[in-house]
């Protein structure tokens, strides 16, 4: 009888303990959907809301539009002439998700394909505030006069046409996020395809890339990375209304 009141108050005994043990934190996941399949994750060619969730948490441009306000992205500072037409961006030590340095030529490369009529970007206009850069695009000047220079790795100078007020603002806007030279030249038609070459800079980096299914998963190499909370987002495709609010209502989405 002694023995069987002993094992019970064990029993409770361990019970109790076990209950007292902090409970396994839920999976931090946010389950999104973006309705279609993005027709490109490229910065410079994306032209679409869908692709844009995917490419702003990928990468980021020299600044960042944050809640409405510019902060410091890439550009650890920047300064800008008298006459208000050059601006030279000093680069923060940042890394690709790969681990090699973000560059300054990395924004030349990008901007300067952004103006390349073969590359076919829908946004080339948007560049056109740079010097040179309209001309390039219609073929009435040359590459080497678009006025985009590093003097070092780390020192971006752009020089424009006229004062743009705004052009911080421009700066901030994907299709000025950069991309890497050796990663989009060995294959210019699918390195944004492939989660092996989807090289970014940003908070995340793609790791599952289907028709019907794109994860992010926060990027450690990112400069901020600290200040990145939530380690993975599902963006799902589900293009029929309907569908989408059932699965939002079973807890299936959360936005």
């Amino acid at each position: 009888m002694k023995r069987s009141v002993v094992l019970l108050l064990l029993v409770a005994l361990i019970g109790l303990c076990v209950a007292a043990l902090p409970a396994a934190a839920a999976e931090q996941v946010m389950r999104y959907n973006l309705a279609r399949e993005p027709q490109t994750l490229d910065p410079v060619l994306n032209g679409g809301l869908i692709g844009g969730f995917v490419i702003d948490h990928c990468f980021e441009g020299l600044l960042r539009d944050r809640n409405g306000e510019l902060v410091p992205g890439m550009a650890e500072s920047w300064s800008v002439s008298e006459d208000g037409k050059t601006y030279t961006f000093k680069l923060r030590d940042a890394k690709w998700s790969d681990g090699k340095p973000v560059r300054a030529q990395d924004f030349e490369y990008s901007w300067r394909r952004s103006l390349d009529p073969k590359v076919g970007s829908g946004y080339a206009f948007i560049f056109y505030y740079i010097k040179g850069g309209e001309a390039f695009y219609k073929g009435e000047g040359k590459a080497e006069d678009i006025a985009i220079s590093c003097p070092d790795d780390k020192t971006l100078v752009v020089t424009l046409e006229n004062p743009t007020p705004y052009f911080l603002d421009l700066v901030a806007f994907m299709v000025f996020m950069p991309v890497r030279e050796d990663i989009v030249e060995k294959a210019p038609d699918n390195w944004a395809r492939k989660v092996e070459t989807y090289i970014c800079n940003g908070p995340y980096k793609m790791t599952t890339f289907q028709p019907d299914l794109v994860v992010l998963e926060k990027n450690p190499e990112y400069w901020d990375a600290a200040n990145v909370k939530l380690p993975r987002i599902d963006a799902v495709v589900i293009p029929e209304h309907s569908t989408e609010l059932t699965a939002f209502e079973n807890g299936e989405l959360d936005i």
